[in-house]
Order: C-alpha cells, then structure tokens, then sequence
C-alpha cells in the first residue's frame, strides 16, 4: 500500500530561516544542499540531494564524494529522509544506465541501505528515448515534469486539465517501461517560466496533485521555482 503523499518544493533552503515560510505548507522538505537538520528539526522529513559526482571518474572518487556526505545522514531513518537524491538529470550529463548503477550500490555501501536512494529524468528521456533503460535498482525515480512550453509544437498540454492529464499519464506509462520493478516515483512539478517554458496555468498545481494522487507507484511531488 502506498504511504501518503509527500509534497513539498525543490528548491528548498536548508538554513534556520531561508524558506521557513513555506514549512506550514508541506509535509517534506527539499534541501538543495545536502544537510538535512534544520529541515529534520522543524518537524518535517527532508529529500536531499548529493550532486557533486563526475561521470568520468572512477569508482573510488565516487566513493570518496559519498564518504564526504555520511556525517549529514548519520542518526537519521528512512523516515527523517525518504529519499537521498544523487545527481538531477545524469543522462543530459552523459552518464550511462550501468554507471547510475554502480553509483546505487556505492551509496548502499557508504551511507548505509536503511536509505532509499534516486536520480531524476526528463520527460525526454522517457518518453522520446525508446532505447533508454533506468537503473533498475534505483528506489526512486523523479521525472522533472515540465510540459508547459512557449513553442507550441513542443507544447503538447495546451490549457486544459484533460490535455494535462493525458500527457501525463503516457509519461508514467513510459516511465514504468523504462524502470526498475521495484522502483517507486516522485514527480518535479513546473512552478516557474521563462526561457522556452511559458506561465503554468494557475489550475495547473491542482491537475499536478489530482494526476499524482490517481497513480499507486508516485509517492513524492515537489515544486521546482527559479530563486
């Protein structure tokens, strides 16, 4: 049976104060750095992420890059943290399905295997890479979900909660062909524009619950705003 939701924003500041104002609102915190207290300590789990890992290095540097992270997670549960993220969008980076893991199987090793651990994808890479594999022993996998396009030949949703709706679900199904049997999913909704991606329609966040919520394997939506 799936747990309750967890939402919560991405972007979220980790120190005493920065972003306290949106605490109220969630039910986890998303740190982008990769301490966790002061999230842990109001109340709320937090979802880190670690980054910092290059897909051209070895083995022993990744090591090294998650033996600098333990002292963060040490005390902590799967429940202080249900998820450690460990690089966002590794694919656009060159990373390779057999590279993310190895990185998996470190992280087991070095911080422990109470934790749960994830990258996130495009929907790019899900929906339009048909010979693309995620790494089946990921416990979660994020698609950073952002349909909402200034060119209208990429803009596949329109305006509409059923366009929404219908292109997101061929994403989780794409998704669910390209992972892991026992990985579960989080989504990274759009809360941001600029640049090739338009205004979200101000609907837009409750068509984002209502299609994570239909969906037995997403346990996780957070929202992505440029600071």
């Amino acid at each position: 049976m799936r747990p309750h939701i967890l939402y919560g924003y991405w972007d979220h500041e980790s120190g005493p104060d920065e972003g306290r104002e949106f605490l109220s609102h969630v039910n986890v915190g998303k740190s982008r750095s990769r301490s966790v207290r002061n999230i842990i300590r109001q109340g709320i789990p937090a979802i880190p992420i670690i980054t910092g890992f290059r897909n051209n290095g070895t083995e022993s540097d990744w090591k090294s890059r998650l033996a600098d992270s333990v002292t963060f997670f040490n005390g902590y549960s799967g429940s202080d943290i249900p998820c450690i993220l460990l690089i966002d969008e590794p694919f656009a980076s060159g990373w390779t399905t057999g590279q993310l893991e190895t990185l998996v199987n470190l992280s087991k090793e070095v911080i422990g295997e109470h934790f749960n651990y994830g990258f996130t994808v495009t929907e790019g890479n899900v929906r339009y890479n048909n010979t693309l594999k995620l790494p089946e022993n990921a416990s979660y996998i994020f698609v950073n979900y952002y349909p909402f396009r200034v060119d209208p030949v990429e803009d596949k949703v329109g305006s509409t909660k059923a366009g929404f709706i219908r292109e997101f679900e061929r994403t989780i199904e794409a998704l669910r062909d390209k992972a892991g049997k026992n990985t579960r999913f989080g989504i990274t909704g759009q809360a941001f524009f600029g640049q090739k991606w338009r205004i979200p329609p101000i609907e837009s966040p409750l068509w984002y619950a209502e299609a994570v919520k239909s969906q037995n394997d997403i346990d996780i939506l957070l929202w992505f705003e440029w600071w």
